[in-house]
Formats: C-alpha cells, structure tokens, sequence
C-alpha cells in the first residue's frame, strides 16, 4: 500500500513585521522561510509554498509473509484526531483492521498541527493558535473524518446504566 504523508504545505515564505509583531510561538524559525521553501505550481496547493525540508516522498507498506491473518479491531473514536487518527486511516485504507467505535476526529485531507503561532488578544488574554502548516492531499480526497467499519453509538441512558460500549454484545464471538 502506498502511503504519503506530508504536513508541508504553508502560506507564506516570511511573516510580514506588521504581523509577526502580534504573534508568539515556541520557534520563531517557523516565521522566515527564506530559501527553504518552493512556490506550488499544481494541484490542490497552487499559490501556496512546500517546505521543503518537511517534505516526504511516497512510502510503501509491504506485508510481511508471517504477518497474523485472523481477525483485529481498532478501536476508534473522537479522540483519535493526530497520530492515532493517520494511524487509524492507515488502518482502514489497508483493510489490515475492522474499525470499531465511533467516528473519528481529524480530517482526510491532512492534519494542519507541527508548527503553531498564536496571538493573544489585549482586551480579553484569549489566545487563538494559527496553525503554520497544512497537508497535501489529492483532489478527490473527502473533507471528511473516518467512519468507522461497525459503528457503536454512545448514549445517555447506557452510560447512566453503567454500559460503556456495546461492544462486548455486538463483535465478541
């Protein structure tokens, strides 16, 4: 199965000094990319930049000859929104694991997390991030989360009961 994942899509090559001004980060590299970026000719990025440092090629997910063959389940849910959710995907677009829960967080079209700016705002102190970072993706790619293979609904009235999951009713043999 190939696989790309790549979080080196930006907006910008430098932070103009009238904006930067107002931002804060842990790394203020993040702000001038000069040198290390690349104008997006094609595709879904057009107008936008590719650092090229963060970029990675198409990798291969190969099966092992000895690899388990019975049946395994992943757990999924809202939670699942940064590494568990590219896991999850993985998951699911190898058909190696049945997803099991409910939908999850995260987007197929890539997550935008790695390298974050904020601005606090004077009046109130409330801090708003601006992700630095967006995915690449292919035009058709849903803008959507994972929905899981068997679906497991969360209630009021089974969580007063004392019901977790009705996973233990419903997919144990």
């Amino acid at each position: 199965m190939n696989y790309k994942s790549s979080q080196a899509i930006t907006t910008y090559e430098r932070v103009p000094y009238p904006i930067a001004k107002y931002l804060d980060t842990w790394d203020y590299r993040f702000f001038d990319r000069t040198g290390q970026v690349e104008k997006v000719t094609e595709g879904t990025a057009v107008g936008k930049y590719i650092v090229t440092a963060r970029a990675l090629p198409d990798r291969q997910i190969v099966l092992n000859a000895t690899t388990y063959r019975g049946k395994t389940y992943l757990l999924v849910g809202p939670e699942n929104s940064s590494a568990t959710f590219q896991f999850a995907d993985l998951a699911k677009r190898s058909g190696a694991l049945t997803l099991v829960g409910q939908i999850t967080g995260g987007n197929q079209r890539g997550l935008n997390g790695g390298e974050l700016a904020w601005v606090t705002l004077a009046h109130s102190g409330v801090a708003v991030d601006i992700p630095l970072l967006a995915a690449t993706y292919a035009a058709g790619t849903p803008d959507t989360s994972l929905v899981p293979d068997i679906a497991i609904n969360r209630t009021f009235a089974a969580r007063v009961a004392g019901v977790t999951s009705k996973w233990k009713r419903c997919c144990v043999q």
